[in-house]
């Protein structure tokens, strides 16, 4: 860990020495990932009495980036990479941005669950770095070929305590080399 805020320190150092600047872009967003599920339960979203779509609504009050979470294989069938394609279509066609927040789980990932997909349960650690990397392009190749790139790609959600569990598990009793290496190996392709 300490290595990685030296790193970004220095980084963050080098480019302002050198007069690179950060973009000044201040993103609004939401994470509507559950509108397609609302929608298919028979929501109907307004604004000031008018039904609209829920993304020109939040685009019409100053949203400019939507997130959209992505599970690997959901049971309930939302938030995989159909469903993604779909939203990050009709974000697209607004003139929005898409965040798009891998999970790489079949359900929430977050600081207390990170728990792998089921398909993913018992491979060994170099199928398991291939699976993640191979899944994370054919996701990415999805969106390029229909013109739907996300402006921002958030690796794992809620990481603090790494992902993958227990392979890329960080902190606590697993806070050594080798589960960082770990970590830093699905986050970071060769």
């Amino acid at each position: 860990m300490k290595f990685v805020t030296t790193f970004l320190l220095g980084a963050l150092f080098l480019c302002m020495s050198n007069g690179i600047r950060a973009q000044s872009t201040f993103y609004r967003g939401a994470d509507l990932s559950f509108v397609q599920q609302l929608e298919n339960n028979g929501a109907v979203f307004k604004d000031n009495g008018t039904q609209m779509d829920i993304l020109e609504i939040f685009k019409n009050h100053s949203l400019n980036i939507v997130c959209l979470r992505l599970w690997y294989h959901p049971q309930d069938g939302y938030n995989d990479l159909s469903h993604t394609l779909a939203m990050a279509r009709r974000i697209k066609a607004l003139g929005g941005k898409l965040l798009l927040d891998f999970h790489y789980s079949d359900t929430w990932a977050d600081s207390g669950h990170q728990t792998k997909p089921a398909a993913w349960q018992n491979l060994s650690y170099s199928v398991l770095k291939d699976s993640v990397y191979q899944y994370t392009k054919r996701v990415l190749t999805a969106l390029k070929d229909q013109n739907t790139i996300p402006s921002i790609v958030q690796i794992g959600n809620e990481v603090t305590s790494g992902m993958l569990w227990n392979t890329g598990r960080v902190g606590g009793s697993y806070d050594n080399s080798t589960q960082w290496h770990s970590l830093t190996d699905y986050s970071i392709p060769e």
